[in-house]
């Protein structure tokens, strides 16, 4: 490993930059309200130039995110990418070679290690608070913006002349299908609900309430019933771990653990 950096102020920002990148990629794609052409859903029509224009986004961002930590933390930072996590990308990129179709499956295998490795590391560098503010920032200001764009963009509802008739009506926002845009609305509901819990009740549940409002008019069922299993099991663990039941996990996660350094500490919602 080479000597651990004194990160920059220069060095977070950029940072900062390339995690937002990253997460903008994730939750809001290339291609926001886009038309849901009955004819290219039938026929196929959209595959190869978007997908190459996808891999290409994601590499940049990879590579941002890759010099972003090196600036910050220097080459330690890689040291967050645990083995066994290494080793099944690695299987994944094996098993391409036996895939019915080989160039698909490699495309697919080498997408999703990049998403992998740059979440890793976007993490390692910036810390799990920084990243799960930044994380809740970006979120918000999605559910805004398929918050308002309901009555001002036609997209952003599912359309009559859809293939599935069932659909007509359903609120989409900025994705292109309403179970997309419900089940990253149920995500922002969970974060925001324990977030309220630990700071600005009003604000944070006030987010929560708006993301379950646009769940509820996606009609997305799978997101729907799922919402409240997962706030419920998630409160079963956050008071397992108030009342000591994870005791040893409680007192790593409270010590924290060196990276780069750097002292990384650890909060359950």
């Amino acid at each position: 490993m080479a000597p651990v950096r004194s990160p920059s102020r220069t060095g977070w920002r950029l940072a900062d930059s390339a995690f937002v990148l990253f997460l903008l990629l994730i939750f809001v794609g290339l291609s926001p309200f886009a038309s849901r052409d009955p004819v290219a859903l039938t026929t196929g029509e959209s595959g190869g130039a978007g997908d190459l224009i996808r891999q290409i986004a994601y590499s940049g961002a990879f590579l941002f995110i890759g010099f972003s930590a090196l600036r910050a933390k220097g080459s330690a930072v890689f040291g967050s990418i645990p083995p066994l996590l290494a080793l099944l990308l690695a299987w994944c990129m094996l098993s391409t070679t036996w895939a019915p179709t080989p160039d698909v499956a490699f495309r697919r295998a080498v997408l999703e290690t990049v998403i992998v490795v740059s979440a890793m590391l976007s993490v390692a560098t910036l810390g799990v608070e920084r990243s799960m503010s930044l994380l809740r920032v970006v979120l918000a200001c999605v559910l805004a913006v398929n918050w308002l764009s309901i009555p001002f963009i036609g997209n952003a509802v599912h359309l009559p002349g859809e293939i599935d008739p069932q659909l007509v009506g359903d609120w989409r926002g900025l994705y292109f299908h309403k179970n997309i845009a419900g089940s990253v609305s149920a995500i922002t509901a969970i974060l925001f609900f324990f977030q309220a819990l630990r700071s600005r009740p009003l604000l944070n549940g006030g987010i929560c309430a708006a993301a379950i409002g646009f769940t509820w008019m996606t009609g997305s069922k799978s997101s729907l019933a799922l919402l409240p299993v997962a706030i419920a099991a998630a409160c079963l663990y956050r008071f397992g771990w108030r009342r000591g039941i994870d005791a040893q996990d409680r007192a790593q996660l409270h010590g924290g653990h060196m990276l780069g350094g750097q002292a990384a500490s650890y909060h359950v919602v």
